[in-house]
């Protein structure tokens, strides 16, 4: 069983007054106006106290008005409950105590709406900070028993570039018994700051991309492996281009890589459209990525192809063919020759 090892979380969790739990003092009637000596001192006091966060009520008080934002253990993002917790907590993320507030909330029960809310604002990156201060408090979170945990300070460890996160990572991207934990840790290995363990992290990536029975997982090590380019990727993701559920994302992966089998297949797959076979836009949204990075990319041959299957997509009433006639003109568009700039007429002597 994986637990939180809580000497480590190197946070004061000794609450303020009325920062974590306790009501804000309230005035029972309204304030009375200052005195004209105090507004006369206002200019000089305001130039000299730094502003703070907006205030905010307990932070008890919002997660029990936000609690409703939890149906079958799914927090939903756009319930205006969550959202003013999470403007709380965002405006509040300096705040020692606020943070360790959350920090205990997120060790409760996970059956409990609270504990999902906390851990759902770490995941999604509430909880900020410098590395030196959130890596220590967040490491330990991803040896907890439960998965949700696990994948909340996985996420949150992303921008942080720690090589002890990144080893963690590639332990359990391939041995964790959660889809829900492989899917961050793929993720997390495809953060720009963890790309200086490429070197473990491709192979690691690759094997959940054909190994792992899970789509999520094998969705996000695309992305990942999308973000690293390693040339050994390149074919496993072409043999994906028709699967449905995965084959638009590698599509769109592929569209970054500057090998020519990439910018080969791209093009071939678009091609079937002349043999009545449905293709996905996100083929022509790689044709884009391609136009930009790969140096094998030819315009004419392009447009040679698109000009083939428009009068296919036409025919065909799809929402996908529609989607992608309009995405093909955009990309027609951008291919065009830049219109010469008319020479400024010379002034007369």
């Amino acid at each position: 069983m994986r637990r939180m090892k809580q000497a480590t979380l190197g946070v004061a969790l000794t609450l303020s007054a009325w920062g974590c739990g306790e009501s804000a003092p309230s005035n029972s009637g309204p304030a009375s106006p200052p005195s004209a000596a105090a507004q006369s001192q206002a200019p000089a006091t305001q130039a000299a106290t730094p502003q703070s966060a907006p205030p905010v009520t307990s932070l008890d008080a919002l997660f029990a008005a936000a609690k409703d934002c939890v149906k079958s253990g799914r927090v939903r993002r756009a319930c205006s409950g969550f959202i003013n917790l999470r403007r709380a907590v965002v405006a509040r993320k300096a705040d020692a105590h606020w943070r360790g507030a959350l920090l205990l909330k997120a060790k409760g029960d996970t059956t409990e709406p609270a504990t999902r809310m906390a851990l759902m604002l770490i995941s999604d990156g509430a909880l900020a900070g410098a590395s030196a201060e959130m890596v220590p408090i967040l490491l330990p979170m991803i040896d907890d028993n439960s998965p949700l945990a696990r994948s909340a300070a996985l996420r949150a460890l992303g921008p942080h570039g720690s090589d002890a996160a990144a080893t963690k990572a590639l332990a359990l991207i391939a041995d964790d018994a959660s889809a829900q934990v492989r899917e961050a840790a793929a993720w997390l290995l495809g953060r720009s700051g963890y790309a200086k363990h490429a070197k473990l992290s491709n192979p690691a990536l690759l094997g959940a991309l054909v190994n792992d029975t899970d789509p999520g997982v094998r969705r996000a090590a695309i992305t990942a492996l999308g973000a690293l380019k390693p040339a050994k990727a390149v074919e496993p993701l072409i043999s994906l281009l028709g699967d449905p559920q995965l084959g638009p994302n590698a599509a769109v992966q592929l569209g970054g890589f500057e090998q020519p089998a990439a910018y080969r297949a791209i093009l071939s797959a678009i091609a079937k459209a002349k043999t009545g076979a449905p293709i996905s836009p996100s083929l022509i949204a790689a044709i884009g990525r391609m136009r930009r990075s790969n140096t094998g990319f030819k315009a004419d041959e392009v447009k040679a192809v698109f000009g083939d299957i428009k009068p296919f997509l036409e025919k065909s009433a799809d929402a996908s063919s529609r989607i992608s006639l309009r995405l093909m003109a955009r990309q027609l568009e951008a291919m065009a020759p830049a219109a010469p700039t008319s020479a400024a007429p010379k002034s007369a002597p």
